[in-house]
């Protein structure tokens, strides 16, 4: 099967072309005949030639092509709305992302069985397959869209080897014997997006309900056996040796003369502690402001594994500690403007537990300080060599490939920097940086360099507002038409909320009454009916409350 000038395996079927060889052939065959029939005297009547309509064909490739650049838009989508998630609520941008992640698996697989039922195919169809692959696996920033996807993550892990088998084998049929165009710059790129789909379903694995237990854990003993019964300075932070990471460590550890991993002596462990960071002279982390903000940076990672032990069901070993009160009454909430620091540090704290079961970063963060940087910067130059050598070869490239080419390059570009101005980065560097004094000499290149990384700032942690719900006006009040719409679209739309109202922006004096309120309380929280109580409206609320209630749910 030869190749024609518009980089076809065959030349796609027009009227002309196909009616002009028909009679081509037909006259060549009738010659044939009436030279037969003149050297034998026998009657043969001719055969009748196949006609077109007989021998029907499929030409997908058109259909391919829209296909293959919606996906490009999907892909968009999926890198720079997914970053996006965090810092807006908006119910349009996350319906738009969990659109296009869902719709992406069937796109994928029509697609390819375009391209497997289509007589006619461009050399390009190669590249296409691949892209679609990578549509299945490239944003760290998006692993999944709800909790309910990493507990399904062996039926992805089903899903994606099908589709890779089915994307070789369509390659496959479509070049038989033939050398495949740009095979080195392919191959490794289908190398890459096979360890992308790796990373992608063991992230999901490593938090779902199944092994969060087992990983969780670690944290929950360390607290118990190492940390708890230290003496403790709250504004040095001395005695607290919260881990920042390193718990991966702490597990792989085998038990040594029969003692457990959290018995054997620190310096074996290889844990970084809050305590290390804060103790760290070098000049990175002393004295100004950004300084403290790294440390800051890293308490919040300390803290966000608290949280996820109080989501894996662990006790909090420390909860009750005076040694914690003082840490938040006596360090945190201590010096000027301590609401500014408090907000800080928990928004940050939530952007870890966030990208724990949401993004990738967590799992390559594991795998080694500045793992995460290889697959981008691999496939950035994987992309660009490929786009290089299409631009070259001018000459039958159907342009749609070239943008693909470069949209995917631009993509692990973003997804790059993304990563470094994370704080999951960030933390990294600092730990790298506590952890060998070498870099914490004064004037050293890498030092420079070190502090230029951690320069980089990324978006906004959260949206920073605040939601707000009437509760008096709308008790008891339903939307008929939203809730008829719920049930009409398979409960696609939400129910209504009752009460609801929009949000608005965290002001800085209601951060600050806050930590003031929680300053007052000392600790002692009531839920918020100690602030009804101290206005005077906490009995007037609850009967108000009631009476408005139907009298079925009083």
């Amino acid at each position: 099967m030869g190749l024609s000038e518009g980089g076809f395996s065959q030349t796609p079927p027009t009227a002309y072309s196909v009616n002009h060889s028909a009679h081509s052939d037909h006259q060549i065959l009738w010659g044939t005949y009436e030279t037969m029939a003149a050297a034998s005297d026998m009657d043969f009547a001719p055969s009748p030639l196949p006609s077109h309509d007989d021998c029907p064909s499929s030409d997908h490739t058109t259909t391919v092509r829209v296909l293959v650049t919606v996906a490009a838009y999907f892909m968009l989508l999926l890198h720079v709305l997914g970053s996006l998630r965090r810092l807006s609520s908006h119910g349009l941008l996350h319906t738009i992302v969990a659109g296009a992640y869902t719709l992406s698996f069937p796109l994928v697989s029509y697609t390819i069985g375009r391209m497997q039922s289509s007589d006619w195919y461009f050399d390009d169809f190669a590249i296409w397959a691949v892209f679609l692959l990578l549509l299945l696996s490239n944003t760290d920033s998006l692993t999944a869209c709800r909790l309910n996807d990493i507990d399904n993550w062996k039926s992805i892990y089903v899903k994606h080897l099908f589709k890779g088998f089915l994307m070789v084998y369509v390659v496959l049929r479509i070049y038989g014997g033939r050398k495949m165009p740009y095979l080195a710059p392919l191959s490794a790129i289908l190398l890459v997006v096979v360890l992308k789909w790796y990373v992608m379903i063991a992230s999901m694995r490593m938090v779902s309900k199944s092994y969060l237990c087992k990983n969780t854990k670690v944290v929950a003993e360390y607290m118990k056996h190492k940390d708890n019964n230290l003496p403790f300075d709250p504004v040095t932070m001395e005695g607290y040796r919260y881990m920042v990471a390193g718990e991966i460590r702490c597990l792989k550890r085998p038990a040594a003369g029969g003692k457990p991993w959290y018995k054997q002596d620190d310096s074996c462990l290889k844990v970084t502690t809050v305590e290390q960071i804060w103790q760290c002279r070098g000049s990175l982390l002393l004295h100004d402001q950004r300084g403290k903000l790294l440390k800051d940076l890293c308490l919040s990672m300390a803290l966000s594994k608290m949280l996820s032990r109080r989501f894996a069901g662990f006790e909090l070993s420390e909860a009750e500690l005076e040694k914690t009160h003082d840490f938040v009454f006596k360090g945190l909430l201590a010096g000027d403007k301590p609401h500014q620091r408090a907000f800080r540090v928990v928004e940050e704290e939530l952007v870890f537990v966030h990208d724990l079961y949401y993004t990738r970063y967590s799992y390559l963060d594991r795998k080694g300080r500045f793992f995460a940087l290889c697959l981008p910067v691999i496939m950035f130059a994987l992309c660009s060599w490929l786009t290089c050598l299409l631009a070259m070869d001018r000459h039958h490239r159907v342009p749609v490939t070239i943008f693909i080419t470069v949209v995917m390059a631009f993509l692990e570009a973003y997804q790059l920097y993304l990563y470094i101005a994370s704080g999951w980065f960030k933390v990294a560097l600092v730990r790298s940086y506590v952890a060998t004094p070498f870099l914490q000499k004064s004037g050293c290149f890498l030092e420079t360099i070190t502090g230029l990384l951690l320069r980089f700032k990324g978006y906004r942690p959260w949206k920073r507002r605040l939601g707000q719900y009437c509760i008096l006006r709308d008790l008891g009040r339903k939307s008929r038409v939203r809730n008829c719409l719920h049930y009409a679209t398979l409960f696609l739309v939400d129910k209504t909320k009752k009460g609801r109202r929009n949000s608005v922006r965290l002001s800085e004096n209601v951060k600050k009454a806050v930590v003031d309120s929680l300053l007052r309380s000392n600790g002692r929280l009531t839920n918020g009916v100690a602030s009804l109580q101290n206005n005077g409206v906490h009995g007037n609320l609850s009967w108000y409350g009631m009476l408005l209630l139907p009298t079925g749910r009083r």
